[in-house]
């Protein structure tokens, strides 16, 4: 036992004198070192303030620096490596900067998104970044295809959408941008953001969709006096609301099924016809906008008029009377509540 003690304390005294020659060792490597150490140390700084390969060679530098000379002990050197640590964080940072935007400029998509999310988090109070992407991801749906893989990519919608709900929030709390290129204001931003939302959920989450083109048609914004906005929010009414309505009346009193009282028939009739009047009073908006626009896409106005037409003649006996007037005087009115 006594032995075992003794090569116990042995031990010990050596991993006690270990820590010592390392760091004598290192001190020694380090003073050993001063010409190499202060010529690389020179090679950083006549690169870390240019661009581009100056830069880069900088960081190449700056990491070899800190590889060999980071754990100098001298206090002349300790403040070397604390500032060359300083400036390879902040070089890495921007290099994820610039790969963010380097992919949203050469429309690459998916690899954007990859990039500038990263960038989004590490800066969470900025509104820049949120709205890149949610640029980003409206110019992959809708101005042509994936730079790499020849197609919209709208598995990115869901993020894009979220983006655009943090810009938003961050913008109505007062996150400004020094300027809000590519928009004219701060209104405009808030409009397209809240049209992206509509036009990304558009698919996978209609009610959404509905409230955000509802915000941007509500917004003091251009997309207030967009065909498309209205067009939208009719094609959600139609498609997910009126149908759904249309469906349960039809299980629900078309024969030869048991007819249920009268009052549940006049309150279902009364709900589809309220959302067939929102679905008219959409149509008919963006039919106002186009009538008012020479260049007005023509298949577009044609769909939205033959709708319109329709919707407004099932409710009105077969008879268009009334219809130009409706028309005409549709941006009037305030929109009609939904509930």
């Amino acid at each position: 036992m006594k032995k075992l003690l003794q090569l116990g304390f042995g031990i010990l005294a050596l991993l006690m004198i270990v820590p010592k020659i390392s760091a004598q060792n290192t001190a020694e490597f380090c003073d050993n070192e001063a010409s190499a150490k202060v010529a690389l140390y020179q090679k950083f700084l006549a690169n870390y303030k240019s661009t581009g390969e100056e830069q880069k060679r900088a960081d190449e530098f700056a990491n070899e620096y800190i590889s060999r000379y980071g754990s100098c002990p001298d206090e002349g050197d300790e403040k070397v490596a604390q500032f060359i640590r300083k400036w390879l964080a902040l070089y890495a940072k921007s290099v994820r900067e610039f790969d963010c935007r380097r992919s949203v400029y050469q429309r690459q998509w998916t690899k954007a998104f990859e990039a500038c999310q990263v960038v989004a988090n590490e800066n969470p109070e900025s509104t820049e970044w949120p709205l890149l992407l949610t640029l980003a991801g409206y110019a992959n749906l809708t101005s042509g295809a994936n730079a790499t893989s020849g197609s919209r990519e709208k598995s990115l919608n869901v993020e894009a959408a979220k983006m655009a709900r943090r810009a938003v929030e961050l913008i109505e709390a007062g996150k400004v941008l020094p300027n809000w290129n590519p928009f004219a204001s701060r209104d405009e931003a808030i409009g397209f953001l809240h049209y992206s939302q509509g036009v990304f959920l558009f698919e996978s989450a209609p009610a959404d969709a509905a409230a955000a083109f509802l915000k941007a048609a509500q917004s003091n914004s251009s997309f207030r006096c967009e065909a498309t906005t209205y067009g939208y929010l009719a094609s959600l009414y139609e498609m997910n609301e009126l149908q759904q309505l249309i469906a349960g009346y039809r299980k629900n009193f078309a024969p030869p099924e048991p007819v249920p009282p009268k009052s549940q028939y006049d309150e279902a009739l009364a709900g589809i016809n309220k959302t067939l009047d929102r679905v008219i009073d959409g149509y008919a908006r963006a039919l106002a906008i186009l009538n008012s626009n020479p260049q007005a896409d023509v298949k577009f106005k044609a769909t939205v008029t033959q709708k319109l037409t329709s919707y407004y003649k099932y409710r009105h006996q077969d008879s268009e009377a009334g219809l130009p007037e409706l028309i005409r005087g549709a941006l009037d009115k305030p929109l009609p509540a939904k509930d």
